[in-house]
């Protein structure tokens, strides 16, 4: 069990990226259960990835990182949002930035290490 990570975008098109085998592209269902101010989602990217984020160490960042950047890259993209069970944010460049420099200072570590 966990939280499982939420990646949903606006895209008048599904772009041509390279997934890995455990994710896949549909329409955005609604479930996500969050309230969009202006744009609202139309795809979401589906896997069972557990959701990463500073305080909560536990998903595969680097899958989920590739992901996000290449939505950032595909030009039809226009907004990313990430997150995990109705937590789910805009995801800017920035964004994937900070987390990806979180993961690089501390990885799993701090997860695995609570239980010490």
């Amino acid at each position: 069990m966990g939280i499982d990570a939420t990646i949903l975008f606006r895209s008048d098109a599904v772009p041509d990226i390279a997934l890995d085998r455990e994710w896949s592209i549909c329409k955005y269902s609604g479930w996500a259960g969050v309230e969009f101010d202006g744009a609202c989602p139309t795809h979401e990217v589906d896997s069972l990835t557990r959701y990463y984020a500073p305080g909560y160490e536990r998903g595969e960042w680097p899958s989920i990182a590739a992901v996000l950047m290449q939505l950032h890259e595909a030009p039809e993209v226009e907004v990313v949002w990430y997150g995990g069970d109705g937590m789910v944010g805009e995801c800017d460049v920035e964004r994937v930035l900070e987390i990806s420099r979180h993961y690089m200072l501390h990885g799993n570590r701090p997860y695995y290490q609570k239980g010490r």
